[in-house]
């Protein structure tokens, strides 16, 4: 090894700066020199020209970050359970009546931290909640917690839907329909029993056993049977369809009897 190279390597630990030229006469015009300059006492008398070295670091360096980019393809295609944006499994979730979150699971694992923001729309579409999520490397699900969705009663209701928009990080968005099921029974309807003297007319109450936040249709009529006769005796009343408003507990209707000699 020439003086030179040894006082190089003895003097490394002080700097080193990296220039790239062409080779001088001992070597090809198109090869590249890597000028190593050190920072010595002298920096001028300390430039060793590597054109050897270049011709075999070079390939060397291009053949290692070939492997790593293969690599790192490699270990992707041995994970494919893992995505890196946000992808649900269910779009069409439901929750009970008087829930405060929802799960959603995703198709797959995230292979990377992944961030979100969420709104929250009630069923005439105005927002009323917004937040923020990170969800970390692997994760399986999504939670979104705290959201102002209808509290748990004893009133029949219809099911309601909200609307939720989930944005991640990495710019997809997912649109999400929540059902909140109402888990209660309908109220139940009884009808009053009246008396009048022939000719007048009978008032019946139909009553139901509590109110309700939905309307509740119901038939009603009159048929033969018993003592009293159609046409005879009152007068015949069509099968008709009332629908209870929601919130009301009943509603009324009268049958007309009939005077005769007996």
């Amino acid at each position: 090894m020439r003086s030179v190279e040894r006082r190089w390597l003895r003097k490394f630990g002080k700097g080193l700066a990296v220039a790239f030229g062409k080779a001088g006469r001992r070597h090809s015009s198109r090869a590249l020199v890597l000028s190593i300059v050190l920072a010595a006492e002298k920096p001028s008398r300390n430039v060793v020209r590597l054109g050897f070295l270049t011709r075999v670091l070079v390939p060397l360096s291009l053949i290692f970050v070939f492997a790593s980019c293969s690599l790192q393809g490699m270990i992707k295609s041995l994970r494919p359970d893992e995505i890196g944006a946000l992808a649900l499994e269910d779009l069409n979730p439901s929750v009970p009546e008087g829930a405060t979150s929802v799960a959603l699971s995703l198709k797959k694992r995230l292979a990377d931290p992944l961030a979100l923001t969420y709104r929250l729309y009630d069923p005439s579409d105005a927002q009323i909640h917004e937040g923020e999520l990170e969800l970390e490397a692997g994760a399986a699900s999504v939670t979104l917690s705290g959201l102002p969705l209808p509290p748990d009663n004893a009133l029949d209701e219809a099911d309601r839907v909200y609307r939720i928009v989930i944005a991640d990080s990495l710019g997809k968005t997912s649109r999400v329909r929540l059902t909140v099921l109402d888990d209660d029974d309908p109220p139940t309807a009884s009808i009053s029993d009246d008396a009048v003297t022939e000719g007048g007319s009978l008032t019946f109450t139909v009553s139901l056993s509590g109110p309700s936040g939905r309307g509740i249709g119901l038939t009603y009529g009159t048929v033969s049977g018993g003592t009293a006769t159609v046409g005879a005796d009152f007068t015949a009343l069509a099968p008709t369809t009332v629908t209870i408003p929601a919130g009301d507990t009943s509603f009324a209707f009268s049958v007309a009897t009939l005077d005769d000699s007996l």
